[in-house]
């Protein structure tokens, strides 16, 4: 059934060896239910063989595989020097998936006391003090490192639990990290008060975080130029600069100052034809909001549903390009929105989707929107949040600003 898909350079043979081989014919259709094309689907069907041979190499079945024996495959295989993956070390995730159905290469990893901490821990953070399972997950990779340091016959050993230990795990680790440095902090004094809520340590212990001093406003947004926020629009109308779902997407960025999560998360349900409206779903800080859609986008956004999004089950307006034909991913919007700048011309390492945030913000202050207002359209949870963007108001400081004594009147 596979010979269709291969050229003689590269015959199917290979498929009929190894314990894959079974499984083959089972992954060709379902990729193709799916709407996979005909290359993804050899470069999957590759890979899948390239995993079963290596397993068998291992002595490890394929029930007995897991994400952890996936990884190990995938760092087998390396990368070409340009750093892409090659043709037998793709799509292992989709693999893996589909396999699922069938009980093999889903063999949970083994736990330990860390896992059930750290569970503890992230239930009781999102139950209790509304944490996103995004925000729980990046304080898992630091707290996980934190426990084993402690761990003593496969459990921790709270008496180990010290202020100078404490402060010697997190000098360590502000070492190493930059922009994650209010999550690693934040992380080990959160987990230190909910073990003081379990009775584990007394509450002293947490006088034994440093502090890492920040310098409120040290930082400004960097928005775009006036002239390069035109360019922008001007290239959404363009049917060169981008597809149809490209276009749409950096349009509400643009004009509506929206975060990716937000444009990512919207619905077709949450478009108001009629009234004009988009309902922004609860995001970050909770808040769920009725934003006016505007008419470039309204209608970028029209064509693209109309004439570009493929028919799919899930309900979310932009789809990935490739197939399965998800919802779009951060990854994947990330990328979308860079590639649309470099073809627009513009580059620079802050160039990214938030920065038409900080653009949109910046704009509506020069305009003379006030702070509440602005607030309400970005959604912040505190005005102080969006004081920072007074400070971008040069024509409005340049008119309240004292001249420097002993200088220039």
């Amino acid at each position: 059934m596979i010979e269709h898909l291969f050229t003689d350079d590269c015959p199917p043979d290979d498929f009929r060896d190894g314990s894959m081989a079974p499984y083959i014919s089972h992954l060709e259709l379902k990729l193709l239910e799916q709407g996979f094309s005909k290359p993804q689907i050899r470069r999957l069907l590759l890979t899948a063989s390239g995993l079963g041979r290596y397993l068998d190499t291992q002595g490890i079945a394929l029930i007995d595989a897991g994400s952890n024996n996936l990884e190990a495959y995938s760092r087998a295989c390396g990368r070409t020097r340009s750093g892409k993956r090659t043709d037998y070390n793709t799509g292992l995730s989709t693999i893996q998936r589909l396999m699922q159905v069938h009980g093999l290469l889903n063999k949970p990893e083994p736990s330990n006391s860390a896992d059930w901490w750290l569970g503890q821990f992230e239930d009781n953070q999102r139950s209790v003090r509304g944490l996103k399972l995004a925000t729980c997950a990046g304080y898992r990779c630091y707290l996980r490192r934190f426990i084993v340091g402690l761990f003593q016959n496969d459990q921790p050993d709270w008496k180990q639990l010290t202020g100078p230990y404490i402060s010697k795990f997190l000098i360590t680790e502000l070492k190493t990290v930059r922009a994650a440095r209010k999550t690693l902090v934040a992380g080990v004094r959160n987990f230190l008060r909910f073990l003081v809520f379990k009775g584990v340590i007394a509450r002293g212990l947490l006088r034994a975080i440093p502090k890492s001093r920040t310098w409120r406003y040290s930082n400004l947004p960097h928005p775009l130029t006036m002239e390069d926020h035109e360019l922008v629009l001007k290239a959404c109308q363009s049917e060169a600069a981008g597809s149809p779902r490209d276009r749409a997407f950096i349009a509400l960025l643009a004009l509506l100052g929206l975060r990716s999560g937000e444009v990512r998360q919207l619905r077709l349900d949450d478009i108001d034809w009629r009234e004009g409206l988009l309902h922004i779903r609860p995001g970050k800080c909770l808040h769920e909001r009725l934003l006016p859609l505007p008419k470039e986008a309204g209608e970028l956004l029209t064509d693209y549903i109309r004439h570009a999004r493929p028919s799919s089950p899930y309900r979310e307006v932009f789809l990935t390009v490739l197939a399965p034909r998800e919802p779009l991913g951060c990854a994947a919007a990330t990328y979308l929105v860079r590639q649309f700048l470099e073809r627009a011309g513009l580059r620079g390492p802050r160039l990214g989707t938030h920065c038409f945030r900080h653009t949109a913000a910046t704009l509506m202050v020069r305009r003379g929107a006030t702070i509440k207002q602005v607030a309400d359209v970005l959604g912040h949870k505190s005005i102080s949040t969006t004081q920072i963007y007074v400070k971008l108001d040069e024509e409005s400081l340049q008119a309240v600003g004292l001249p420097w004594p002993g200088g220039e009147l």
